[in-house]
């Protein structure tokens, strides 16, 4: 799991290091050349050299992106039934690409640029109406952190490099 300074849980954990920790914390997740496997490795590998209140922050920080993450899967789950199966069929790909540790995000991005850009219209519109539910577009649904970039035409999740690219990401 890859993350980037810049989101509000980030610069809590990032303010906890000293100026050497931080440059070699952003050199881990600044590397776009890096699979998602070998950034985790590496963060979990600088990790063991910090101090425990560090270590402490970073694993309540990923533990919190992961509940996160969990919590968007599941709403897309819940919605899938609802879905033609045209639409079930790309979500399917969509997660793939996402699980899939051996790509970079960069890589992981370009994948699902392709699947939202070859996607018939009907799947593009259902798509969207999962990025309406998952950014809070019904009262009691998930909530996404973040906010609606007019320019990109896209909603951003600032906090997270593993949300670049992601479904809240291809859907728009």
């Amino acid at each position: 799991m890859m993350f980037k300074d810049g989101g509000g849980m980030d610069k809590k954990f990032v303010k906890t290091l000293d100026k050497e920790a931080k440059e070699k914390y952003l050199a881990i997740v600044k590397n776009k050349n890096l699979t998602k496997a070998q950034a985790e490795t590496q963060l979990d590998a600088f990790v063991q050299t910090l101090t425990p209140e560090q270590k402490e922050k970073y694993n309540a920080m990923k533990e919190s992106r992961q509940e996160h993450m969990n919590k968007l899967k599941a709403k897309v789950a819940e919605m899938m039934p609802t879905f033609s199966q045209q639409t079930q069929k790309v979500i399917r790909e969509i997660e793939a690409i996402l699980d899939d540790k051996n790509l970079t995000c960069a890589e992981t991005r370009e994948r699902l640029q392709q699947i939202r850009k070859t996607s018939p219209k009907e799947t593009q519109n259902e798509l969207r109406k999962i990025f309406r539910s998952l950014k809070g577009g019904k009262k009691g649904s998930a909530q996404v952190e973040g906010r609606f970039d007019a320019q990109k035409n896209k909603f951003e999740v600032p906090f997270n490099n593993e949300f670049e690219g992601t479904i809240v990401d291809t859907v728009v």
